[in-house]
């Protein structure tokens, strides 16, 4: 729960009655000019529009964000409590500290960050994408600082500020970047898959011998990298199955399919959230549709979130159906065949029907 104090969301304005005792579309800005309002719902005079101006002063929160690891939002956190008690000894008002003691806090902050010392370490760490603890905590403190300021207060209220204006991220650089951590989810996958059934556990029918005079040695890893393309994605296509003739293989190809949801999950949640052509595409055809017009109402824009997200469902579905039909008539018509494929043949229905399925 947050405080009450320091949430102004309204404008200076006034509320001007007619004889009738409705309001009139109009309202008067700080700098005394009377402005007409075309609807209740854009205006921040209170009591006509609460919705509007406390929407548009969260909006402006959250892109105002200081962004930190998990660890430096906890010692902000505590440290302010610490620094609460201190200055509260009846335990009143804990959520909130001194103006001074705050820009206090800044300048040790600012002394530790220029130690010779602290300076290599901190060079050293951003090399390989980790985040400074005391920069990061300074960060917030100097957002902290000009909050204060700019409201004209003698206390800073930290638990609000961690609440509106502090964000987490992961301290590990790999876990930051959606796309970077989805390619390598799939490329442990992909690396685990032939080591497991050539080497720790082998496998004749995922990862067999070359039946040639070849002896090719990478022919089994071939096996096994089609074997986890075809769990990964779910469609299993039987051509390949574990062996059940020990029991330690079973649980293995158990361990093995349950380890594929996990990576299929991670893989393309994050692939998905990192990769705006969907939505885009979504946007633009709403957009075609419904016309795009900034200044309708926010009921209206609420009312079409469903549509909207319904959309980038179909967008998405619609889009990687086609692109399955496209590479399956391409491999059919121009791709290597052998003996036995030559006379194979596939018509879009099929090709609709493969690309569906997968």
């Amino acid at each position: 729960t947050t405080s009450t104090a320091n949430t102004n969301f309204y404008s200076a304005g006034e509320i001007n009655n007619n004889n009738n005792g409705h309001h009139e579309q109009q309202q008067t800005e700080d700098d005394g000019n009377t402005v007409d309002i075309a609807h209740a719902l854009q205006t921040k005079i209170r009591g006509e529009s609460e919705v509007e101006a406390l929407g548009a002063r969260i909006e402006e929160r959250q892109q105002d964000r200081i962004t930190v690891i998990k660890s430096v939002r906890k010692k902000f956190v505590i440290t302010c409590r610490k620094k609460s008690l201190e200055e509260n000894r009846d335990g009143r008002n804990l959520e909130m500290i001194k103006f001074t003691t705050l820009k206090k806090w800044r300048d040790e902050i600012i002394l530790n960050t220029q130690k010779p010392t602290s300076k290599s370490w901190v060079t050293i760490k951003k090399l390989f994408g980790f985040r400074s603890t005391d920069e990061q905590l300074l960060g917030i403190l100097e957002k902290g600082i000009e909050i204060v300021t700019f409201q004209k207060d003698r206390y800073f209220y930290f638990m609000d500020f961690n609440v509106y204006y502090v964000r987490t991220e992961s301290r590990w650089p790999w876990m930051r970047n959606s796309a970077l951590l989805s390619v390598l989810a799939m490329l442990f996958f992909y690396t685990i898959t032939p080591i497991l059934f050539c080497y720790i556990a082998p496998d004749e029918n995922i990862c067999p011998t070359d039946p040639t005079d070849q002896n090719r040695s990478y022919y089994g890893a071939f096996k096994a990298l089609y074997f986890a393309s075809a769990t990964l994605s779910t469609v299993g296509y039987g051509d390949i199955t574990v062996s059940k003739d020990s029991d330690l293989k079973i649980l293995i190809g158990m361990f093995y399919m349950v380890l594929a949801n996990v990576m299929l999950i991670v893989a393309f949640s994050n692939a998905a959230g990192s990769i705006g052509i969907f939505d885009n595409l979504n946007q633009s055809i709403l957009k075609w549709i419904w016309g795009n017009d900034d200044s309708e109402l926010v009921y209206k824009k609420v009312r079409r979130a469903s549509f909207l997200r319904i959309g980038q469902i179909a967008v998405t579905f619609i889009f990687l159906n086609w692109v399955g039909i496209l590479i399956t008539r391409l491999i059919i018509t121009f791709g290597p065949k052998s003996e036995e494929e030559k006379d194979i043949k596939m018509n879009w229905i099929e090709a609709m029907y493969w690309a569906v399925q997968t």
